[in-house]
């Protein structure tokens, strides 16, 4: 992704709890960062996740995760995660996420597909309209 085309940014610090004995972040705290992005996405543009999964108007579940590391993220480095949705079907969606540090070099890159998903019946559904064209 070329740092003009994300739609949001999220920065946040490297904690002690997030890494190992090297001061280097363990591999499954990036899908906890991901996630982070992702409510961040959403506030960005006016969507209470929270609020519409309750209300089974909106909510999804990931499918698919694809992550490439590129350089490790170290102890108290600050990070840059910069989110987009790269592509929108009518019931899932796929964002993509670079994590950057400040010297502004790629460390991760990370692709989630979603599923938006009834609470309800607990079985896919499509995207409502009006969130759809928030999203694209």
């Amino acid at each position: 992704m070329k740092k003009n085309t994300y739609t949001s940014k999220t920065e946040l610090r490297v904690r002690w709890s997030e890494c190992d004995m090297q001061g280097i972040a363990f591999n499954a705290i990036y899908m906890v960062w991901s996630e982070i992005a992702v409510q961040e996405h959403f506030r960005s543009l006016n969507l209470n996740i929270y609020e519409l999964g309750k209300e089974n108007i909106f909510d999804s579940v990931i499918v698919h995760s694809n992550i490439d590391y590129k350089l490790p993220a170290r102890l108290d480095e600050i990070l840059n995660i910069y989110t987009k949705v790269k592509k929108l079907g009518t019931s899932s969606f796929i964002m993509e996420f670079e994590i950057m540090n400040q010297q502004k070099q790629l460390l991760t890159y990370i692709e989630n597909t979603y599923v938006s998903y009834d609470r309800i019946k607990e079985k896919s559904k499509e995207i409502p309209e009006d969130i759809r064209k928030i999203l694209s």
